[in-house]
């Protein structure tokens, strides 16, 4: 689904989590799409439209976290398309 036409809207699952564009892979995915596209070992036009190209800029859907919060209260913010967030990993591993 193309979100990026949507900036400033609020885009989530049925759960409140969000996806979050990461631009670290943005080398990898552009070396992987145009080998995939001139590799021209055993390929036709057929293999290329039933084939997806690798995407690595959208994560699935992560939890938002929120530094206010108790038991009875709290705040809650739902970051927006186009918002600039803080990923955190578990363990500090990102895989």
């Amino acid at each position: 689904k193309d979100i990026e036409s949507e900036r400033n809207t609020i885009y989530t699952d049925e759960h409140g989590r969000v996806k979050v564009r990461i631009n670290l892979y943005a080398n990898q995915e552009e070396l992987d799409n145009n080998t995939f596209i001139t590799n021209d070992i055993d390929t036709n036009s057929s293999n290329l439209s039933s084939n997806t190209y690798k995407s690595y800029h959208h994560t699935p859907f992560l939890r938002v976290a929120s530094s206010i919060a108790s038991n009875h209260s709290g705040f809650f913010h739902t970051p927006r398309i186009g918002d600039e967030v803080i990923i955190s990993f578990l363990d500090d591993d990102i895989d």
